[in-house]
């Protein structure tokens, strides 16, 4: 592993149980939310559509600021907007709870497409055990966070399970700044050799990319409707 902080780790695995956890705690809790906003059935179901959209449309505009401003820079900022969307749905509003999902999306994109490529270029030699952390905190917490959710919820107002289940993105903005010194952009691309060098075939004409696209698209179709 090339000299990184020593929190990286940690705080990658943070990340990562924050980026299912604020969507796999709705099932929990809808019913709680079209009592407590007088939610039709449709829109309820679009607090955990509204977060899937927004990976969508985000994912490459977050590749883009990546090689601009660097992986952790950007990780961080979007880390901000995870924290603000999280606690704007404590807020007794059903404004305020469908923009905090939104926001709670767009913040959660980030680690989607930005801690792979942290992995890559921190542990070079062990990417294999680092995804598995990385995948295992995403999919335990989440999981774990489900069936908690579902006792709180029993025990405890829905504003209170909201602010309690949010905390972990307040943890992430205190254990990722220690990576924000090793922050590296891409290297600017001057010379025709070094521009034929990092010149790729687009996504869009390979037929791996399609295989790639549909099988990962149904995945989450499968997952999401279930969780839904």
């Amino acid at each position: 592993m090339q000299k990184h902080s020593r929190f990286l780790t940690i705080s990658m695995m943070l990340v990562a149980a924050n980026m299912r956890l604020p969507i796999t705690i709705m099932p929990s809790l809808i019913q709680s939310f079209k009592q407590n906003f007088n939610l039709p059935n449709s829109l309820a179901g679009m607090l955990t559509t509204i977060p899937l959209l927004t990976f969508a449309v985000m994912s490459p505009i977050i590749a883009k600021l990546a090689r601009r401003f660097g992986n952790e820079h950007v990780i961080y900022a979007f880390l901000i907007i995870l924290a603000i969307g999280s606690y704007l749905r404590v807020i007794p509003s059903s404004a305020a709870l469908l923009v905090g999902t939104l926001l709670v999306g767009v913040g959660i994109d980030a680690g989607n497409v930005l801690i792979p490529a942290v992995i890559k270029d921190n542990f070079f030699s062990k990417i294999s055990v680092a995804t598995s952390e990385y995948t295992l905190s995403m999919l335990f917490v989440g999981a774990l966070g489900t069936g908690i959710t579902g006792i709180l919820i029993k025990k405890y107002p829905l504003a209170i399970v909201m602010g309690l289940l949010s905390v972990i993105s307040l943890i992430n903005l205190v254990t990722w700044v220690p990576n924000l010194k090793y922050n590296v952009r891409e290297k600017a691309v001057t010379t025709p050799a070094e521009n034929k060098q990092f010149l790729h075939k687009s996504v869009w004409k390979l037929p791996l990319g399609w295989v790639a696209a549909a099988f990962f698209g149904l995945q989450a179709l499968v997952y999401y409707s279930l969780l839904t």
